[in-house]
């Protein structure tokens, strides 16, 4: 068993990793952990049906499973709650355990689902074990995209004025850093709810200034690619109703 293999940066501890799955005696299995693919020739042990992966997806509890941690740590909550839990955290369970710590330390039977990216003890989580061994061009790449409901390549170069962006977005889905692919062809992708509610709240904090411009560009670009309906969204969010109220004028009639 190897641990936190996306340590591995050297190409030869790759080459070694390579070396031993294909090598591997009869009888002996190989289990690699951590937060990005290793360079193993995975597409012919794919085929060879010779591989098992367990993703982010496999590793989300479902509401019977949150239900079932919940009642082990003792706390009780409404199903509509348990429902809301599991929508808002994606199944996470770290998430799921805190949130239910912080119900149980309180001896309460409510919790405010809404607000659960803002725990101080999820914030603290996620920002340690998620985002602080990020470059600071990542991590600023990470707030200001934040603000974009669905993110492509070339939205988020207008939206935020730089380039490059479909390769930092690729880069960031295969490191697993809790964003979301939307096709199959890697053109559009999305945050993780609580990771985007984190990282929003961040951007705030550090260039407030930046929210209505990014929105306003990303509105414009919207509207230019026939995106109306995210145009508006944007526009509505950067807090110019009447540009919003322009693009609806205009679109009412084609859209009925």
């Amino acid at each position: 068993v190897l641990d936190d293999v996306h340590v591995l940066e050297n190409p030869d501890c790759h080459d070694i990793v390579a070396t031993l799955v294909e090598h591997a005696p009869p009888g002996v299995k190989i289990a690699t952990a951590g937060r990005r693919p290793l360079s193993l020739p995975a597409h012919r042990i794919r085929a060879e049906g010779r591989i098992l992966e367990i993703g982010p997806a496999e590793l989300a509890l479902d509401q019977h499973e949150a239900t079932a941690l919940l009642q082990r740590m003792g706390v009780e909550l409404a199903e509509p709650q348990i429902r809301e839990l599991v929508a808002m955290t994606e199944g996470w369970a770290v998430p799921i355990y805190l949130a239910a710590r912080s119900v149980k330390v309180r001896g309460s039977t409510h919790l405010d689902v809404a607000q659960l990216a803002a725990h101080r003890h999820v914030a603290a989580y996620v920002w340690a074990e998620m985002i602080s061994a990020q470059s600071d061009e990542t991590v600023e790449f990470l707030t200001r995209s934040s603000l974009l409901d669905e993110m492509s390549g070339a939205l988020c170069d207008v939206a935020l004025a730089t380039t490059g962006s479909a390769m930092r977005l690729e880069s960031l889905a295969e490191s697993h850093l809790l964003v979301i692919p939307l096709d199959d062809h890697r053109k559009l992708y999305r945050y993780h709810q609580m990771l985007r509610g984190l990282l929003r709240a961040e951007l705030a904090l550090r260039e407030p200034e930046l929210l209505p411009q990014i929105r306003r560009r990303a509105a414009e670009w919207c509207d230019a690619n026939g995106l109306f309906e995210a145009a508006v969204g944007y526009t509505m969010a950067a807090g110019d109703a009447h540009h919003a109220a322009r693009l609806v004028a205009r679109q009412a009639l084609p859209m009925y």
